[in-house]
């Protein structure tokens, strides 16, 4: 992944982070790395806590770009988080998908149990 694409990666998390906080959830982890990927946002929200795949893309909506494969790697990767951080609630799989043109707003599409 080339810088430019980072640093929008990095922007789009930022305001996915900022929407969850703004909605009164509390953002405990983020980028959080394991040996087999990263998770990018985990979310408490509503006594739920939230595994969220962030997608930010200038070209076309984002919110696609999440298939059956990285749904796996997620749901693997949220595993090994709760051996490492036990949680004794309800999870829940969120994508937020950014489209952000470049010289316009981003649009922010929040997909709740997306899979």
């Amino acid at each position: 992944m080339g810088e430019r694409e980072r640093g929008l990666g990095q922007a789009g998390e930022d305001l996915a982070e900022a929407w969850y906080r703004s909605r009164g959830a509390t953002v405990i982890a983020r980028n959080f790395r394991l040996p087999c990927g990263e998770i990018d946002l985990v979310v408490i929200e509503d006594e739920l806590l939230c595994f969220v795949e962030v997608k930010c893309r200038r070209h076309e909506p984002a919110e696609g770009f999440v298939g059956p494969a990285k749904a796996r790697r997620l749901r693997l990767l949220a595993r090994w988080y709760l051996e490492i951080r036990p949680w004794p609630g309800d999870v829940r799989f969120d994508v937020v998908g950014i489209h952000w043109p470049t010289g316009h707003p981003p649009r922010l599409v929040h997909i709740p149990e997306a899979f």
